[in-house]
């Protein structure tokens, strides 16, 4: 399971699915070109979408409960250091 799947999981939000999936580089190229002026705003990129598959991740109650609260535990642990 990965981390998307996770956080969709825990949270039960959904998340768009790209045909790339190496959108890091994407991501970088396309803040890029917002900066420089190629295109005018993240809507334009959003026309350049090439997928609208829905990526979900159900996760029982009971389930979810345990995974948030682990995670909360983490980050308590994380932030007091």
């Amino acid at each position: 399971m990965n981390i998307l799947a996770i956080d969709q999981g825990t949270t039960g939000s959904r998340a768009i699915v790209p045909e790339n999936r190496e959108s890091t580089s994407r991501g970088a190229a396309y803040m890029a070109g917002l900066a420089s002026g190629i295109w005018n705003d993240a809507h334009e990129l959003r026309s350049m979408r090439t997928s609208t598959r829905l990526s979900t991740h159900a996760m029982d109650e009971a389930t979810r409960k345990r995974s948030s609260e682990g995670w909360n535990r983490a980050l308590r642990k994380t932030i007091a250091r």
